[in-house]
């Protein structure tokens, strides 16, 4: 294994209120915005790592639990690729398959054994802070 992978560093939540939500986040918590494609998504990291907030569907059941999906930061697009080659090869079942998104990210997406939904991403902004690190 190389060590592209750079941790579970990536969590997308529901929201009720994302007013209410960013302000606690970026404005309290001390995280930056740095991507916001639409109103009911904003994209924060701390340079480490990355919070995504996404406004609940209206059917959303918050006694579930707010958890969209988790994530887990590679270096690279290459490490990314590589994750997806393997699991593919284990014949796991890929939820979303990989894309580029407008702020330079790259991810897919698979369930684990127990359903959880994960993602498999590299996000220039904490590949960036590593490589200062």
């Amino acid at each position: 294994m190389s060590n592209e992978l750079l941790g579970m560093r990536h969590v997308a939540l529901h929201v009720k209120d994302m007013v209410t939500t960013r302000h606690f986040y970026e404005g309290l918590v001390g995280m930056k915005a740095v991507w916001v494609p639409d109103p009911d998504n904003v994209y924060l990291s701390s340079g480490a790592d990355n919070v995504a907030l996404h406004t609940a569907p209206a059917n959303h059941d918050f006694e579930g639990g707010n958890l969209d999906h988790m994530g887990f930061l590679y270096r690279s697009v290459e490490g990314v690729d590589t994750v997806y080659a393997r699991l593919v090869e284990a014949n796991i079942f890929i939820a979303k398959e990989r894309k580029h998104h407008g702020d330079d990210s790259y991810s897919f997406y698979a369930h684990d054994p127990d359903g959880v939904l994960v993602q498999f991403l590299f996000e220039p902004n904490v590949a960036a802070h590593e490589a200062k690190s």
